[in-house]
């Protein structure tokens, strides 16, 4: 059995099966290009995660999804309906559409950017949303506009291609942020944290986990001044397995990590936030598409397919993601071939690399797995309509709804 197989997306016989739909009727019958979602694992994800962290807390645990990954109301609205309330956002139109999907106001959190305007502030201060900022010049604004409650991110790690002090305020800085928040009488909620995404290799979960165990540090150190709290943000970052040899990260040692750490310093906080977005949806996306062409060009088979290059964003502009798409025939025959892929607009980069699969022949339907995440929100007008969306839950097919494009 291969590596992705589970007991909802596998094979029988020749023909691969989402619980009980075929595959390749799926597709044919809506049409590709076609992203397929499964409502059931997105929810599943979310209850291990919950689940692999309440184990070791000993206080109040909220997962607040980052909707960036997949900003759909259909899953948003699935998230509220399974009783998960809270929505982590950093764009105001995610914000706008949360609230559209009935989310209330005070269980979204708008992580402010670098560049979040006066215009933008005083929109959210309408919206009654919650506001993480990133520097002492937003807090000032925040001030200027009346609002009297905030979150702010501290930078505390950098990670791989993440810039040194590009996310959240300095540790030096976070003390004065504390000390003008108090003289005008803004209330800190809590301090959170973002250092990077898809953490997957040994250096970059070491310094993740220090990164924490810095962020506790610090809320411990503003306890010993007198600041309080109420909630206590670590962010996303969490990796997926995009491939046979991608490790899981190890969210059992994180867990044990946090509370020991946050026990032995005897923290106040009561609230502790985590805001993952990959990891509630990689996994749950599926793309279709259809072969299109077959070409032999020395001693190796080039398929041509149905897919566009805005369908594949990450995949086809962003080198450390390129090779983690992996392609599943929907229709499997004994034959294995080496065959590179590629999309069906005249391009330079449109080569999707090179996989060992079962034979294809023209009209066939393959699918790219873990496509939940930042694939189809990412799409670009590149003379091509958009793919099909798709919702299944419970054996209910759904149309996806209100993609919002940021």
């Amino acid at each position: 059995m291969e590596w992705w197989q589970t007991k909802e997306f596998k094979y029988k016989g020749r023909k691969l099966y989402l619980h009980n739909y075929v595959c390749e009727k799926l597709a044919k019958d809506y049409g590709t290009p076609l992203f397929l979602y499964d409502g059931e694992r997105f929810l599943e994800n979310a209850k291990f995660l919950y689940d692999s962290l309440n184990k070791y807390s000993d206080r109040e645990i909220r997962i607040s999804f980052m909707m960036k990954s997949n900003p759909s109301s259909s899953l948003l609205r699935l998230w509220k309906k399974a009783g998960y309330q809270f929505i982590s956002t950093a764009f105001l139109s995610e914000t706008k559409l949360a609230l559209s999907s009935g989310i209330r106001a005070k269980k979204i959190m708008y992580i402010a950017n670098t560049e979040a305007n006066n215009e933008t502030l005083r929109t959210l201060k309408k919206m009654r949303v919650n506001i993480t900022i990133n520097t002492l010049s937003q807090l000032k604004k925040i001030d200027e506009l009346g609002i009297k409650e905030v979150s702010v991110k501290l930078n505390t790690l950098s990670i791989g291609k993440t810039i040194e002090g590009k996310n959240g305020v300095s540790e030096d800085e976070i003390f004065d942020i504390f000390e003008h928040a108090k003289k005008k009488r803004i209330i800190i909620k809590g301090i959170s944290q973002h250092v990077g995404s898809q953490i997957i290799e040994k250096n970059e979960i070491t310094k993740y986990f220090r990164s924490t165990e810095k962020l506790i540090e610090m809320v411990k150190k503003l306890e010993d001044k007198g600041y309080e709290c109420k909630h206590l943000c670590f962010g996303g970052g969490l990796s997926v397995p995009y491939k046979k040899d991608d490790s899981l990260f190890p969210l059992d040692d994180f867990a044990k990590r946090i509370f020991a750490k946050t026990r032995f310093l005897k923290i106040k906080t009561r609230v502790f936030i985590f805001e993952p977005g990959r990891y509630l949806t990689a996994n749950t996306g599926l793309l279709f598409s259809k072969v299109k062409a077959l070409e032999k060009k020395q001693g190796k088979v080039y398929v041509s397919l149905d897919i566009k290059a805005n369908m594949i964003r990450r995949g086809l502009f962003h080198p450390r993601y390129k090779k983690y798409f992996e392609i599943v025939p929907c229709l499997r025959r004994k034959k294995m071939v080496t065959t590179t892929t590629g999309e069906s607009i005249l391009s330079s980069k449109n080569n999707l690399g090179t996989q060992k699969v079962s034979e294809l022949r023209v009209g066939d339907i393959v699918t790219f797995l873990n496509m939940g995440a930042y694939n189809s929100c990412s799409e670009f007008f590149f003379n091509c309509p958009h793919a099909k969306e798709l919702l299944i839950f419970k054996n209910n097919i759904v149309p996806m709804k209100s993609k919002s494009l940021a």
